[in-house]
This record gives structure tokens, sequence and C-alpha cells, in this order.
């Protein structure tokens, strides 16, 4: 975290230096632009689509004792399609950026400057499906390309105790709704994870 702060802070310094604004101006249009609205666009894919709008709901629900709107889960389940439309409409209408000065008006940056706007976008966009890739590359070498896109034993909340309530609120409303006892599809949870098979026998 230290190393992280001090990269940083150095980073910030041309920022604020006598012509700070003209590479800010070229950090946020490429670093913190589509970039971004690209990374956005995957999270709530994930969390709405992948995930469930529903289980997302649900985990609230179990955290702040408080019942999801059926308005707010149908927002989320289309924020991904909206997400999508902006980021198809910034690229349609999207123009290089230029440096206002006051003493010589609109100034165009080099194309070595593009560039390096355009670096910057790509290690913002590229670290998902990276990440990924590396992933399924992994579990592939240990001959389990399957658990790639499954959850990990520490899934749940951190706590310990927060954890054993959070496992019985599922068994309870699985039994419930006569679902999977865990409460979840995925079938990770039942087979390949023994603190799950053992914590209702505590």
């Amino acid at each position: 975290l230290l190393l992280a702060c001090c990269v940083c802070y150095l980073l910030s310094i041309p920022c604020v230096s006598y012509s700070g604004q003209y590479v800010f101006e070229l950090m946020d249009t490429y670093g913190g632009g589509l970039g971004v609205l690209w990374v956005a666009i995957f999270e709530t894919l994930v969390i709405m689509w992948i995930y469930g709008v529903n289980r997302f709901a649900d985990d609230l629900k179990f955290m702040l004792n408080h019942k999801i709107n059926i308005l707010i889960k149908i927002c989320w389940s289309i924020t991904p399609i909206l997400l999508v439309a902006i980021f198809a409409i910034a690229c349609w209408f999207w123009t290089p950026p230029t440096y206002k000065d006051s003493t010589h008006g609109q100034v165009h940056y080099p194309d070595w400057a593009h560039g390096v706007g355009w670096f910057l976008t790509l290690i913002v966009a590229l670290q998902i499906p990276l990440i990924g890739f590396i992933m399924v590359i992994y579990y592939a070498s240990k001959r389990n390309v399957r658990q790639a896109f499954q959850p990990t034993q520490e899934w749940g909340p951190g706590d310990k105790m927060a954890k054993q309530e959070w496992i019985s609120y599922q068994y309870k409303k699985a039994t419930r709704c006569k679902q999977h006892p865990y409460g979840y599809d995925n079938y990770a949870m039942n087979y390949s994870m023994p603190y799950y098979n053992t914590a209702f026998h505590m």
C-alpha cells in the first residue's frame, strides 16, 4: 500500500506543475473516460447478469436487513445496456482532446501524446480480459478449468461469525424455496468446498 501511494504521488506531480493542466487533460480524457466506462460495463454485467440481480439483492438484504424494491432491481438489470449505449455514443462523438492556452488558444496534442493516451486506455481496458485469460490458463495447468468459473473457499463474508450466519441464512432460504441446499446453482458450493459441507453439522 505504501508503494502504491508513493507511485501515485510521483505520477501526480506533473499534474500540479506549471503545465499540469496540459498533462491532466490528456490523462483525464484517455485514462479516466472511455476506460473507466469500459470497466463499469464489465462490473455491472458480471454482478447483475452473471451473478444475478436477485442474488445481489439477497446479499444486501442479509447485510442490511432491508428488502430491495423491485423497481431498483429493474434499474440494476438494465444498467449494463444503458452503459453500453453510453459507451457507443461516446465512441461515436469522440474527438481528440485539445488544450486551451490563454496565450496560444486551442493547442492540439502531438501524435506521440495521443499514442501515450491510447496506451493508458489499453492499460485500463485490457486488465479484465487479460486477468481472466491468465486465470483460465492457471487452472488449465491444474487440469481443472471449471474451477476458474467457480467461487473459492473464501467466498462469503470475511468474518467467521458473519459467514456462519450467512450460510444458515442461505440454507433456510433454500429449504423454504425447495432449492439447492446452499441457495446457489453453482454446485462448487457443495462438492469442492468442505467448509460448506461441514458448516451445517457444527
